[in-house]
C-alpha cells in the first residue's frame, strides 16, 4: 500500500510509523510517500481517513475504491 503525506504530517509519520514494514521517501517539498506491506482491513481504512486531506492513497486501486465509497457515504 502506498500513501502520500503532506509536509506537515511527514515528520509525525516518521516518528510514529503506521506499520513495522513502513518505508518512507521524502520529497523536496517535505511531503513523503510511505509504503507498507499489510493486508488492507477496516482498521487501516480508519487510520487513513483520520489524516484527512493530509493523506492521499496512491495504491492499490482496490483499497482506493473502498475508501472512496466510504467517503461518498459520509457526504451524501
Amino acid at each position: 500500500i502506498t500513501l502520500w503525506f503532506s509536509a506537515s504530517q511527514s515528520p509525525y509519520i516518521k516518528t510514529k510509523p503506521l506499520h513495522g514494514t513502513q518505508r518512507q521517501r521524502f520529497n523536496e517539498d517535505g511531503s513523503s510517500e510511505v509504503t507498507i506491506e499489510v493486508i488492507p482491513n477496516f482498521e487501516l481504512q480508519q487510520v487513513i481517513l483520520s489524516y484527512g486531506e493530509h493523506c492521499r492513497m496512491l495504491g492499490p486501486d482496490s483499497l482506493k475504491a473502498v475508501v472512496r465509497e466510504r467517503i461518498e457515504k459520509m457526504v451524501n
